[in-house]
């Protein structure tokens, strides 16, 4: 899993979250100040402010949601670590990320149907006539980013309940990748 991680388009794709989840933050907060300056200091109304917002908001919330999957910094609340300990509580993680990764999968899916169906169905908002696609693929986009983080931790949590190290980049006969006792 490291030399996964290492991957330059690994660390593109980091990168591009990253671009993203602070652009489409300062473009939200931008909007929101300039809304403040427009009706409260020069008097006039900025009309659709909340469509750009919306669609910004968006990005930021599944864009987010993906990175904070993948940096595992979810908001959870874990007690098996109160319970287990050792295999036990490695083998609960283990299952606990399986069970996420069919979720997700699942939700991407419908993630895709979601789009397809807006496809079909062309809209745009009413006063800057955004088309909503653009807001709805970040939906299609965050899930799919979501099961492949879901998908790299739980092939990760199966290596470490079994007791080796992550993945491809375990030393050869190194008894610890292969399960054995070093003694």
């Amino acid at each position: 899993m490291e030399r996964l991680e290492n991957n330059l388009i690994w660390k593109i794709l980091l990168r591009i979250q990253e671009i993203i989840i602070f652009a489409t933050g300062c473009l939200c907060v931008l909007i929101f100040v300039t809304e403040v300056i427009c009706r409260y200091v020069f008097k006039i109304d900025f009309l659709g402010f909340d469509e750009w917002v919306l669609l910004f908001a968006i990005w930021l919330y599944f864009i987010g949601g993906a990175y904070c999957m993948y940096k595992r910094e979810h908001i959870s609340a874990d007690m098996m670590s109160l319970f287990l300990s050792g295999r036990k509580l490695d083998i609960a993680h283990m299952v606990a990320s399986w069970l996420v990764l069919i979720i997700t999968v699942i939700i991407s899916i419908w993630a895709v149907d979601f789009v397809q169906y807006a496809m079909s169905r062309p809209a745009n908002t009413t006063v800057w006539r955004i088309p909503k696609l653009c807001a709805q693929i970040a939906v299609c986009i965050g899930y799919f980013l979501m099961a492949f983080y879901a998908l790299v931790y739980a092939v990760k949590d199966t290596f470490t309940a079994f007791g080796k190290k992550t993945g491809p980049s375990a030393p050869e006969g190194d008894a610890a990748a292969e399960g054995g006792d070093a003694a």
